[in-house]
């Protein structure tokens, strides 16, 4: 079970990891599962949730998503925020394998 949010540039994921998809349709809790920036990454393959880096994206982004799900289902659920973790920069020796 999970929610979601598509802008232009960001997809920002929710879901509700104790709920089965055939017996719920919703949950009143939801954890944060992944952003991507489309932008810089259209086909997806770098996760940004939890990033410090990103961290006034992702509390806009949850804050848009709350507001949407109280529109359409009626109320405003619980999202946990991902654990935080340093945007530090990879870097790769050519001597590694």
């Amino acid at each position: 079970v999970g929610r979601a949010l598509r802008t232009p540039r960001w997809k920002y994921s929710v879901s509700a990891p104790d709920k089965d998809g055939w017996e719920d349709s919703a949950s009143d809790t939801y954890v944060e599962q992944f952003l991507y920036d489309l932008e810089a990454d259209p086909y997806e393959l770098t996760n940004l949730i939890g990033l410090d880096a990103y961290d006034r994206i992702t509390r806009e982004l949850r804050g848009r998503l709350t507001e949407k799900i109280l529109q359409v289902e009626g109320y405003a659920p619980v999202i946990i925020p991902a654990e935080t973790r340093p945007s530090v920069q990879r870097r790769i020796s050519i001597h590694e394998k």
